[in-house]
């Protein structure tokens, strides 16, 4: 996990705005709906978001190691909350702070 987490932060840091379309219902919009949005925010928000998970499982995963397998659970649910927290059933709830 910490390696996939890793891979996407590095591409959304990679192609900055360009990544955008990779995002789960941003995709789908016309390039000038696309236009309407702030797309460097949101490929740097997104990065953001990656990268935590990145450092939660990182860090999770050494504690394993070192203290014991059972930190893994409460690092689920923290990496659970977090990802709950940012699926969005409403579109513009899910973008609406990126609009121009």
């Amino acid at each position: 996990m910490t390696l996939f987490f890793f891979i996407l932060s590095l591409v959304f840091w990679v192609l900055k705005e360009k990544s955008v379309f990779l995002i789960s219902g941003f995709n789908i919009l016309s390039k000038e709906e696309r236009m309407s949005y702030d797309c460097a925010k949101l490929a740097k928000d997104q990065r953001k978001v990656f990268a935590w998970c990145n450092i939660l499982w990182f860090v999770s995963t050494i504690l394993c190691f070192y203290v014991t397998e059972w930190v893994i659970f409460p690092a689920f649910v923290i990496w659970l909350v977090f990802f709950l927290k940012q699926v969005h059933l409403d579109f513009d709830q899910a973008f609406g702070k990126y609009k121009k």
